[in-house]
């Protein structure tokens, strides 16, 4: 996948799409190797909110500008130790522990005024 600037050329091509959405998209995303999935070599026409970091999907299109009709789908996201299983959670459990105490009263070499970077 490549994120890239919507540009005046792709709005000229994507005018009439434009038009049924009502937002002018600001990124478009590049699939073009999607192994195993149903969706190979197509645009998703987005719109970016930067101060956010947010995206909204509004279409797609193949690379010669048709529109590409996709399913809705949710993304389904894993939780800390919600499917690990009984392994990945003592792991998960045993690197979670303290380990050492620290004793912040020993002077470093690096730790001193006079040492530089």
């Amino acid at each position: 996948m490549i994120a890239l600037e919507v540009t005046a050329d792709d709005r000229e091509k994507i005018g009439n799409l434009i038009n049924s959405f009502g937002v002018m998209p600001n990124i478009k995303m590049s699939i073009y190797k999607n192994r195993r999935g149903a969706y190979n070599r197509i645009f998703l026409w987005m719109y970016a909110d930067k101060g956010t970091c947010r995206y909204e999907t509004l279409f797609a299109t193949d690379f010669n500008f048709n529109p590409v009709p996709l399913k809705e789908c949710d993304l389904l996201t894993k939780f800390p130790n919600e499917f690990d299983t009984p392994q990945e959670q003592e792991v998960e459990k045993k690197s979670e522990e303290k380990v050492e105490t620290v004793d912040e009263s020993v002077e470093l070499p690096w730790s001193g005024d006079d040492f530089e970077f």
